[in-house]
């Protein structure tokens, strides 16, 4: 029997202003109203009120002695990085919860929840809830938080979204605000990591898995650092695999004609665009 699909909850910050002693019952709302009157109770109480940065340090200290279930209610602390709407509003939460999981390493799983259940349902999300969850996984990764590609990038590979076009979108947004302050190599391995480094037109929906329209919509979005290194990387592949060809021709038992190595040769050249002095050696 089917279950309905539950929407993944991306609920932000609800802003509550009242002070009291912190008693938080069994529940997840009960843990994020405590969360929330704790940082709101330091925002209150500071001179800083606007500097979110110094705001969330502080609440820090709050929250070691606070009676709060972090092991039971660790995705509920990570849900919270739905609030800011850009990257320079986002860093400082990611700081935070790097500082988080550095006093308890077990939150980073916690993370990994929220993170997977986000990508795998973009499609509950409009553009721009999109676009947050691009910035904030691409900041997490930038920052090195300490979350797993493997355990997270896969799981946006969802057939439907990936028909609808959602992924590329959502990739697209991830490579861009990640690419911003990394380079391309350090793009690179967190993929590799995820195993998605040599099969980047998964990404694209079924109609438009090839290198044409890879170039085309990355060279749009202004992707070209990531453009020129995959055509390197396509054409030493090519180069690689032109070679394999000849000595496996050469190699049959009897050896191919040199009329049928040369044919071959200049299709694969024409087929890869490859140069004459490449195709030599």
């Amino acid at each position: 029997m089917s279950q309905k699909e539950e929407k993944p909850q991306l609920a932000g910050v609800r802003i509550k202003t009242r002070k009291r002693n912190i008693v938080v019952p069994h529940d997840p709302q009960s843990f994020a109203d405590a969360l929330i009157d704790i940082i709101e109770d330091v925002r209150e109480e500071g001179e800083e009120r606007d500097n979110v940065a110094k705001v969330l340090e502080t609440a820090n200290k709050t929250l070691d002695s606070a009676e709060l279930d972090f092991s039971r209610y660790g995705d509920v602390l990570f849900e919270i990085l739905a609030g800011p709407a850009d990257r320079e509003a986002i860093l400082p939460y990611i700081k935070w919860f790097q500082t988080m999981i550095r006093r308890r390493p077990f939150l980073v799983k916690n993370l990994e929840n929220v993170l997977m259940k986000f990508v795998m349902g973009l499609e509950f999300y409009d553009e721009e809830g999109q676009r947050k969850i691009a910035i904030a996984l691409a900041r997490c990764f930038s920052m090195k938080v300490g979350i797993l590609p493997e355990s997270i990038l896969p799981k946006m590979l969802v057939d439907r979204l990936v028909l609808r076009g959602t992924v590329l979108q959502f990739v697209t947004e991830f490579f861009k605000d990640f690419l911003a302050t990394d380079s391309v190599e350090h793009l690179m391995e967190v993929l590799r990591k995820a195993r998605l480094d040599n099969n980047l037109l998964e990404f694209f929906p079924q109609q438009k898995r090839s290198w044409q329209d890879f170039e085309s919509h990355f060279e749009a979005a202004g992707l070209t650092d990531l453009v020129a290194y995959n055509a390197k990387k396509l054409h030493e592949a090519h180069c690689q695999e032109l070679a394999a060809i000849v000595q496996g021709l050469m190699g049959d038992d009897p050896p191919a004609t040199a009329a049928a190595v040369v044919a071959e040769v200049k299709a694969r050249k024409a087929e890869w665009e490859l140069e004459d002095l490449e195709v030599a050696k």
